[in-house]
C-alpha cells in the first residue's frame, strides 16, 4: 500500500512538472533562436576578419617583396 501511494506521488509530481516545463518551451524557444542569431552574427564576422586578415598578410607579402627587390636593385649598383 505504501509503495503504491510513494508510485502515485512520483507520477503525480512528474506529471506536475513536466506541465511546467512545457509552459516554458515558447520562451525556451526564443532563447534559443536568439542565441542561434547571435552565433551566427559571430560567424559572419570571424569569417569577415579572416578574409580581411588574408587580404593585409597578402599585401605584406607584396610590399615584402618590393622591399627585397629594391635592396637587391641598390646593392647592384
Amino acid at each position: 500500500m505504501k509503495n503504491s501511494m510513494k508510485i502515485a506521488l512520483l507520477a503525480a509530481s512528474a506529471a506536475l512538472f513536466a506541465g511546467c516545463s512545457s509552459n516554458n518551451q515558447p520562451a525556451e524557444n526564443a532563447e534559443l533562436a536568439a542565441l542561434r542569431a547571435s552565433v551566427e552574427e559571430a560567424r559572419a564576422a570571424a569569417i569577415q576578419a579572416n578574409q580581411t586578415s588574408q587580404q593585409a598578410l597578402a599585401l605584406a607579402q607584396q610590399n615584402a617583396a618590393k622591399i627585397d627587390r629594391a635592396f637587391v636593385g641598390k646593392q647592384r649598383k
